[in-house]
């Protein structure tokens, strides 16, 4: 077993242009991955995003006006492959549920 005082330390060389450092550290099995400019590279990451939004929405709106029903069909179809695996494990549980349930009410008697 390592202690915290057996961490292993180093930085990637980084930092190249807009590029965060990141250093990284193990701790026993793990190796974790921190970024050492947090602030830097998020305000230039924000910046990136906001110019972009224009690009994004103009690119939606292009789309959209190629086919607006195959648009509004992609979106939902990706809605519901994002909502499908919570909503089968919600189901499963309430089946599961339901099983054990009876398989108690069913021992009592």
């Amino acid at each position: 077993m390592s202690s915290i005082a057996d961490e292993k330390q180093r930085v990637l060389k980084g930092g190249v242009g807009d590029q965060p450092r990141i250093k990284t550290m193990q701790l026993g099995v793990w190796r974790l991955l921190l970024c050492e400019d947090d602030e830097a590279w998020l305000a230039t990451g924000w910046a990136r995003l906001s110019s972009s939004v224009d690009i994004l929405s103009q690119l939606v709106q292009d789309v959209f006006s190629l086919g607006p029903m195959s648009f509004v069909a992609l979106v939902l179809a990706k809605l519901f492959r994002a909502f499908k695996p919570p909503l089968f494990l919600y189901q499963s549980n309430q089946i599961l549920n339901f099983v054990g349930n009876y398989a108690l009410s069913s021992a009592e008697c």
